[in-house]
């Protein structure tokens, strides 16, 4: 037993400084650069029916755990017809219709296991992101019901993340194409939907109470910087790095001298479980 619980402690710590480890994360790397290059070479001009494949897929393997599953992507099974398996059960990759990468693109284990099955079984991949207008609450926040956390958008895409200013993505391509025309019918649709948004209040969190808040000095102007988590996916992916963050700020109070500038945290660094680019700022003058 004790030889038992060592092991399990090393190996703990083995896992973590090969995560960690500098090669590691370049390899890391060169297997989403490859991955997401694949993507485009196959499907750039030979689209993906992503209706067809959530309807008909009999076999889908999601790139998380049984836990966090439940604990925030609860109703992404609905999204699929057939049986659902998470990364760690033993599935082979001959019989599975359609793998998943959750949560975008991101160096982790778990996404880099489904993209080597995936390659070697010539399956299709969905990447998944919450949408937009994902949930009641934050993921973050542990202390609320996991129904209030739960994704109700889904964002899926076989190119790339959205986020992702390396390449181009499934909306990006739709846009662009010189063929794209958008009906009568549907820019009543996109007004309607534009108006229920606003008329609601809609954001991608929705637990905040809803009123105008008196911030800074009355009848001064107010400029806005946004902080983002630290570290997430759409800060690498989009180019950007903590410098950014400090040039932006750094920009904002030189541009504007007689206006108050207002820092907006991120709603995941509230619940104190995430950082964020300015959570040391001390209030000035």
């Amino acid at each position: 037993m004790f030889l038992e619980c060592y092991w399990r402690k090393i190996k703990g710590q083995i896992k973590y400084y090969i995560f960690v480890c500098p090669v590691y994360q370049l390899a890391q790397t060169f297997v989403m650069t490859l991955f997401t290059k694949q993507q485009q070479k196959k499907y750039q001009n030979n689209p993906l029916d992503i209706n067809r494949l959530l309807t008909d897929s009999k076999s889908i393997v999601l790139s998380c755990n049984e836990q966090v599953l439940n604990d925030i992507h609860g109703w992404i099974k609905y999204l699929f017809k057939g049986h659902v398996y998470t990364n760690i059960l033993p599935v082979d990759e001959k019989n599975v219709d359609l793998f998943v990468l959750m949560d975008g693109i991101q160096l982790s284990l778990n996404q880099l296991k489904i993209i080597f099955r995936a390659m070697w079984a010539n399956t299709p991949v969905l990447i998944f992101e919450p949408a937009l207008l994902r949930s009641i609450n934050t993921w973050c926040d542990n202390k609320s019901s996991a129904k209030y956390r739960y994704d109700v958008g889904f964002l899926l895409d076989y190119l790339t993340a959205h986020y992702d200013s390396t390449r181009q993505n499934y909306l990006e391509k739709m846009l662009n194409d010189k063929n794209l025309i958008i009906s009568k019918e549907q820019k009543q649709r996109a007004r309607s939907c534009i108006n229920k948004i606003v008329e609601n209040h809609l954001s991608k969190y929705n637990n905040q109470p809803i009123y105008v808040p008196k911030i800074g000095r009355e009848g001064v102007e107010k400029v806005l910087v946004v902080d983002q988590s630290y570290g997430d996916n759409s800060i690498k992916n989009g180019l950007a790095d903590a410098t950014t963050f400090k040039q932006m700020l750094k920009n904002a109070i030189e541009e504007n001298l007689s206006a108050d500038i207002i820092i907006k945290t991120h709603p995941d660094t509230i619940t104190g479980s995430r950082r964020g680019y300015y959570i040391d700022l001390k209030e000035k003058d």
